[in-house]
């Protein structure tokens, strides 16, 4: 994937690849700290937009609110609902009643629709009879019966629907107060932090309503206390077997530390109080790593307790009446585990904590402030060329290492055969003279430390890091983990990321950023052709379904993509124009790609890129790549400090890539279709003539045997214009090294 790209696509400066497919119960959020916004999610989709914070209210005042309720009382029995249109027109307890015993999936689940905005199905009324019916149920509750627990979470479930079609509406102040009072009960009972696995629906309830609680917009901070107990809690009730548990049971640990993170982070000063007001808060914490936790050490929840240790440290940043009720919990655990070894996540987890929090204290830990975790880890170092090295984790010996280097070799004098293209002429602007191949051990290594190390998403495959290529000192970079599912050695994507360097430094004028958004087609269609070849079973797999047109697969971004069409439709497209419409790629698309778009500076940068005021620039006389312009005022401009008086040149002409898009339309669509029956129907590979101009003597492959008759028939006169190959509209010695493009193996080597 580039720029987030890999295996692969572009989502930044850098690319990310598809990942390894992995049990949907050992892909639950694990690094809560790092989220944008709390999760809050329904069934298919999330929770729009951060909560507001309302005040809290008085228990006492929502009692009495609660118990002035009237619900009218019905003498006819109504079924439970089947489909969310059920409970349109119903209210009191025949709401209640449709709600609690109708299906969860087909009804429950079907209110999450925005149509639902328009229409009376969230009623002021409606929301307080559920609400009400929810605190009726939370005064008996204890989540040991079955029928109970399913009641409870089909009422909760329709006000997390309520808040998601809703995400902006305020709602009445007696809603509010008799939802605080559920929350309340719910929290401030022992059956919250008892985790019993899925004997019952209580793990969903307790699920559902955390997510509750932030879609509503409900002030947590009041309610830290009852969320370190329930920690605790996890910690010893929770089964102890090395699996990796009940899915939303886990989840709700994980909300329960995320609550924690945020109320730090949004909150502080009200957090600060909370802790000193309920040191149970940092006891309970301290408790849960020291002894209650640390069973899951070595097991697949580690990252519960690894977790923990995070949200405690993050407290060392408070005064140090808070810091020093929890500096020797932190202490502990980075002299007890090491990095490498027993306890490792927890103990980079308390690492990561102090170099962060409390590194004015650094001499009460060690050297741990001065330790390089990332020169730890990746130890190992390999120089393949001038152009080409490899950082690893681990041991790789030296006949995988060659391994390595031969196959980027071969990739790289293949791309440059392909295009044409020379390795000492980069487009213009372009200082990317090396590449850095990270690799990484393992998967779960590269989902350890790739996001610490490289300030990336790592739920992929591996990345390409392609940076500011016009940076005098810019370092392009592609990390990657070793596939270890596999019998041989391999890096996991190594060809396809490649690809992707080569693409962006040869094929790219600009960064990933400055690539037009509809150009996925063709940097993740030429990565994985040019690394698979015509071999690419996936592609040929959904090549039969026609799923888009050409045209279409010509408009993909990332926004309007998936897996599939971003990969093996991309693949197929580059393909398609590859073997059959090579002269528009060479003659309309490259060109385009390739020209300078604006003047750029050869300075060094004095800083690193970052917002300065743009009458600071110009006074500096900075060089600057872009201003907010689009989105704000304009006053803000991007720049690392260049300066200006390094501008120097003229820009050359060319057709923008839409022109050159719209140039083409739709006009092969029809025969991408045709092609792609073709391809199917020749299993991987289309031959729709006997033979190809090129292939003089017909053997199905153009090698050196057919440059060898074609230079004998340049004696001739008058040839067939078919043999035309540079396009130019005349058959001469020119058009021997367009021929040489078409070679079917490297260097025109003989086919078998």
């Amino acid at each position: 994937m580039l720029g987030l790209m890999c295996g692969a696509s572009i989502l930044s400066a850098n690319a990310t690849s598809i990942k390894p497919t992995l049990n949907e119960n050992e892909n639950i959020a694990r690094h809560h700290g790092v989220e944008n916004s709390r999760l809050s999610t329904s069934p298919v989709d999330q929770d729009p937009g951060k909560p507001q914070y309302f005040s809290n209210i008085t228990i006492e005042k929502t009692i009495k609110l609660a118990a002035k309720r009237s619900v009218l009382a019905k003498t006819a029995v109504v079924a439970g609902c089947t489909v969310a249109a059920d409970l349109l027109s119903l209210y009191d307890e025949d709401l209640v009643n449709a709600i609690t015993q109708g299906d969860l999936s087909a009804c429950l689940y079907g209110l999450y629709n925005k149509g639902h905005a328009t229409t009376e199905m969230f009623a002021d009324e409606k929301a307080l009879t559920v609400v009400n019916a929810i605190n009726d149920r939370l005064a008996t509750y204890d989540g040991t019966n079955s029928s109970d627990a399913s009641e409870l979470e089909k009422l909760v479930t329709f006000l997390r629907a309520m808040h998601w079609v809703h995400n902006s509406r305020e709602f009445t102040a007696v809603y509010h107060d008799a939802l605080t009072l559920a929350f309340s009960q719910y929290f401030a009972d022992d059956n919250f932090a008892q985790f019993n696995g899925d004997t019952t629906r209580d793990f969903m309830v307790r699920r559902e309503m955390m997510v509750l609680l932030v879609s509503s917009g409900t002030d947590s901070l009041a309610f830290l206390p009852q969320f370190s107990t329930a920690i605790l809690g996890y910690m010893n009730t929770v089964a102890q077997h090395d699996e990796a548990g009940v899915y939303y049971e886990e989840d709700a640990m994980t909300r329960l530390l995320t609550e924690l993170f945020y109320a730090s982070k949004d909150n502080p000063s009200g957090t600060e109080a909370i802790l000193v007001a309920h040191p149970e808060v940092i006891s309970n914490l301290k408790q849960a790593v020291e002894s209650a936790g640390t069973w899951l050490i070595g097991k697949k929840r580690e990252y519960q307790w690894a977790d923990t240790i995070s949200e405690l440290g993050r407290l060392l940043q408070y005064p140090e009446a808070i810091a020093q009720q929890v500096r020797p919990t932190i202490q502990t655990v980075l002299n007890t585990y090491t990095y490498d070894g027993t306890g490792a996540d927890g103990w980079l987890n308390a690492q990561n904590m102090v170099t962060t929090y409390d590194n004015e204290n650094c001499e009460l830990y060690g050297d741990v402030c001065d330790f390089n975790l990332e020169a730890a880890i990746l130890s190992g170092s390999h120089t393949c060329s001038a152009t080409i090295k490899v950082r690893y984790q681990g041991i790789i010996n030296e006949d995988n290492l060659g391994g390595i280097c031969a196959s980027l070799a071969v990739k790289e004098l293949e791309f440059h055969q392909r295009f044409g293209t020379n390795s000492e002429m980069p487009v213009a602007n372009d200082n990317s003279t090396d590449l850095e191949v990270v690799v990484f051990s393992s998967w779960n290594e590269y989902n350890k430390y790739g996001g610490n190390f490289f300030d990336i998403n790592t739920d992929n495959g591996g990345m390409y890091l392609e940076g500011t290529p016009s940076d005098l000192d810019n370092q392009a970079r592609f990390i990657a983990h070793q596939a270890t599912w596999l019998s041989e050695f391999t890096v996991w994507n190594l060809e396809h990321e490649f690809i992707h360097y080569l693409d962006g430094r040869f094929n790219k004028w600009g960064s990933f950023s400055e690539q037009p958004e509809n150009s996925v087609w063709w940097g993740e269609g030429v990565a994985d052709y040019l690394a698979k070849g015509d071999n690419n079973s996936g592609a040929l797999a959904v090549a039969s379904g026609k799923t888009y047109q050409l045209s279409e697969l010509f408009e993909t971004t990332y926004a309007n993509s998936n897996t599939e069409r971003t990969y093996s439709w991309g693949y197929l497209a580059v393909r398609f124009m590859f073997e059959n419409h090579i002269s528009e790629l060479e003659n309309e698309l490259l060109p385009s790609m390739r020209a300078a778009k604006k003047l750029l500076p050869n300075t060094e940068c004095t800083f690193d890129w970052s917002w300065h005021r743009k009458t600071e620039a110009t006074a500096n006389n900075w060089f600057w790549a872009y201003d907010d312009s689009e989105w704000s005022t304009g006053a803000w401009v991007w720049t690392c400090g260049q300066s200006n008086e390094g501008l120097a040149g003229e820009l050359p002409e060319y057709t923008p890539y839409q022109d050159v898009l719209d140039g083409w339309n739709t006009r092969f669509d029809m025969e991408f279709h045709e092609w792609l029956d073709c391809l199917v129907q020749g299993e991987g590979v289309c031959q729709t003539v006997s033979t190809r101009p090129a292939d003089m003597d017909e053997n199905g492959r153009v090698d050196k045997n057919d440059i060898v008759v074609f230079t004998q028939m340049l004696r001739q006169p008058d040839l067939n214009i078919m043999y035309d190959f540079n396009d130019d509209g005349k058959v001469d010695r020119k058009d021997v090294r367009a021929m040489m493009k078409l070679c079917d193996l490297p260097r025109c080597a003989v086919a078998n």
